[in-house]
């Protein structure tokens, strides 16, 4: 009996060894091919680089989404002493490669069971919003009138060409506060701020700001199709044209019609709620350690979701859609191209850097496991 448990120990022993050596043996091939993406791919936030040796003991063994990220040119950012952020290298035209599947993601959201719930809660919101409409309309607009801000919309030109002999116009700027904050909601002030991270991101080789600058691109896209697609079939006044309280309803207007007077259809929802929205959801999704970047997004959404009702271009209950369009295609385009990587948490404020599960040869043909954590 003492023969065969200590033949049957060996034979354990030698199946982990083996295992060993064919893990170790893959991660030499695949660092020795992939070194580059190791020594100029992986800056931490403080752009600091983290050795192969580092990456490997502390990391790879432990973690099978970092250890796959080895096979894709990535970039590591520390988020919280237990939270990491992994972005991929953007791929050639990948924000329009993304359209369909982004429209395919959306569609399965909100049928998925879990939701309907929101769905519901929605339309809810809405219904009753619609309901106390005009009410809400020009209470807000003598609010407005209150604090003695213009409702009208006024801009100033900058710079002009002469035609024909008449003076053209090319850059406009707003000319008083209301209209500067409907301006921020019309999605030049977003691709500005889109183009500005790109250009931080081509000079700085920053995989995560190339990569939110194409969120953003690929967002604009999708979320103008969607507000279009349920204008022109919605058909809702904008108020300073209502001809009964709350605005006409014409759904499945005739499109000529529609074309031609534009501002009679195309209410609901808000371009420029969803906008914003998508535009806070991309970047504080992409920059969590940075927690104020929502809150002063939601502001500036409620600020000029006021505008838009002091100069009555939109009823509140456009609302609600256009914020909750926003956030699901924020998440949906975010949750692409990067992983999250949670490294578990041992004691106050200590993680586990790394684990090793060996076979421990006790004597007496006693066989047992020895677990070693590094903090």
């Amino acid at each position: 009996m003492k023969n065969i448990q200590v033949i049957k120990n060996i034979f354990i022993l030698t199946i982990f060894f083996i295992s060993y050596s064919n893990i170790f043996s893959q991660l030499k091939k695949d660092l020795k091919v992939h070194t580059s993406i190791f020594e100029n791919k992986y800056p931490l936030l403080n752009n600091s680089k983290i050795s192969i040796n580092e990456t490997l003991d502390n990391e790879i063994i432990n973690n099978e989404i970092l250890y796959k990220s080895l096979l894709r040119d990535s970039m590591i950012y520390k988020i919280s002493p237990d939270t990491e952020l992994i972005f991929y290298k953007k791929k050639k035209l990948q924000a329009f490669r993304n359209i369909p599947r982004d429209f395919v993601d959306f569609a399965k959201f909100t049928v998925k069971k879990e939701n309907i719930h929101g769905l519901v809660g929605l339309i809810g919101i809405s219904a009753t919003l619609i309901y106390f409409d005009q009410q809400l309309l020009d209470n807000t607009h003598k609010f407005g009138n209150h604090l003695g801000i213009d409702s009208e919309r006024q801009f100033k030109s900058l710079a002009s060409i002469n035609y024909g002999g008449e003076n053209i116009s090319v850059i406009n700027i707003p000319d008083n506060f209301n209209t500067t904050l409907y301006w921020i909601g019309e999605g030049l002030p977003s691709l500005l701020l889109g183009v500005g991270i790109w250009v931080y991101g081509k000079r700085h080789n920053d995989y995560r700001a190339l990569q939110t600058s194409s969120n953003l691109i690929e967002a604009f896209i999708v979320t103008g199709f969607t507000c279009q697609f349920i204008k022109h079939i919605t058909g809702r006044q904008s108020p300073f044209l209502s001809t009964s309280p709350g605005g006409k309803w014409d759904f499945f207007p005739n499109q000529k019609e529609y074309m031609a007077h534009v501002p009679n259809y195309d209410a609901f929802p808000s371009g420029h709620m969803t906008t914003l929205m998508t535009t806070t959801m991309i970047i504080g999704e992409n920059y969590p350690e940075h927690r104020y970047i929502k809150p002063i997004g939601y502001s500036i959404m409620a600020l000029v979701g006021f505008s838009m009702m002091h100069n009555k271009v939109h009823w509140v209950s456009d609302y609600p859609l256009s914020i909750a369009l926003g956030y699901v295609y924020g998440k949906i385009i975010t949750s692409r191209n990067k992983k999250v990587v949670k490294k578990k948490l041992f004691g106050k404020n200590k993680y586990i850097k790394s684990s090793f599960l060996m076979p421990y040869y006790y004597g007496n043909s006693n066989l047992g496991l020895s677990l070693r954590l590094v903090l």
